[in-house]
Order: C-alpha cells, then sequence, then structure tokens
C-alpha cells in the first residue's frame, strides 16, 4: 500500500509545474446536473487543496435527494471547478494512488487495466475549467471535461472504487470528505 510520503508526492503531483495562471476563485457550481435521465442539484460544496494548504479549486456534490439513506448511492454527481493550471497527466496519477490507498491490493489489481484507461482521459485544466464525475443508477460511471464526455465505465464495482478518492477511509482530504458529506448521513 502507500506510504504517508507518496501522499505528498500524490498532492504535489496535483500541482505539476509552477502554475502559470491562477484565477481569483473557481467557477460558481452549477445549479443542477444531469446524471442519465435524474436531475441533480448542489448539496454541500468544499474547497480542493494541494498539500492541505493551496487552493486549486472547489468540489460539489450533487444529489437528487441530499437526506439520502445511503449519501454515495446512485444517481450523483461531484463537479470541480478550478482556479490553478494542473497537467492532466498529474490528474491521473494522482487518482490511481488514491485508489490504491484506499482498496485492498486484490480489487485494484482487477480494476487496474480499467482504472488506467480511465485516468489516461485526464486533460490539462487550465483556470474556469471544469470536471464532472457522474453515476448514474444503472453502474455507468462517466468523466466530462468542461461538459464534454472523456472518459466512462460501466459497473457498480468500478464506481464506487473510483469514488473511494475522495470518500474511502484514507481519502484525497478529510476536511474535503467532510465537508461534501456534512448533513447526508442519516
Amino acid at each position: 500500500m502507500i506510504t504517508g510520503m507518496c501522499r505528498y508526492i500524490a498532492a504535489a503531483a496535483l500541482l505539476g509545474a509552477p502554475a502559470l495562471t491562477v484565477a481569483a476563485d473557481a467557477p460558481t457550481p452549477s445549479k443542477a446536473i444531469q446524471v442519465a435521465d435524474v436531475s441533480t442539484a448542489p448539496c454541500n460544496t468544499a474547497s480542493v487543496k494541494a498539500l492541505g494548504f493551496i487552493t486549486v479549486g472547489r468540489a460539489t456534490l450533487y444529489r437528487d435527494d441530499c437526506v439520502a439513506r445511503e449519501p454515495l448511492s446512485p444517481p450523483l454527481a461531484l463537479e470541480f471547478g478550478y482556479k490553478r493550471e494542473i497537467p492532466g497527466s498529474a490528474m491521473g496519477k494522482a487518482a490511481s494512488v488514491m485508489i490504491e490507498r484506499n482498496v485492498g491490493d486484490e480489487l485494484y489489481n482487477r480494476l487496474a487495466a480499467r482504472i488506467e484507461a480511465f485516468n489516461n482521459a485526464y486533460r490539462d485544466i487550465n483556470p474556469g475549467d471544469r470536471y464532472q464525475l457522474l453515476y448514474a443508477a444503472d453502474g455507468k460511471i462517466t468523466l466530462l471535461y468542461n461538459g464534454t464526455e472523456v472518459a466512462s465505465e460501466e459497473g457498480h464495482d468500478f464506481a464506487r472504487t473510483y469514488l473511494q478518492i475522495w470518500f474511502g477511509p484514507d481519502p484525497y482530504s478529510d476536511a474535503m470528505k467532510q465537508a461534501l458529506l456534512e448533513g447526508l448521513q442519516p
């Protein structure tokens, strides 16, 4: 599994090369996001920080029911709005590290090729860009970059595993996880 030092390496990878452009703030969260045939609304928002102190954007969790019995059951969406440049390759590498540290070796190894293919879809981020991760009731998970689909995978096992990046036992940020789930768990 991944050591504590690798956490900092993964967070540093999110920053990539020194940012050339930084916006004053991340884009405002969307008012609603369509997941398959279900409209979802924002439940909670949190800052996205690299290394625990550099704000790189904002994350918002969307659900059709913000008081759902299972807050991570589909349909749901996660939207990330960015205020800094971040290399897409750094996003993919960091996502792999985060998944590996949150799931057992057997599950990670079984899904590794699919995770790598999904993560290869990340594009370079500029201030004002958005990623949306949509998890539909049929188990399909879709990654959108500025509204355009760049990756999708089928199966609840893959979707739940991918969400471990932000909601696993050792997430990208405990503070972000808590803020996004605040008030959603019965």
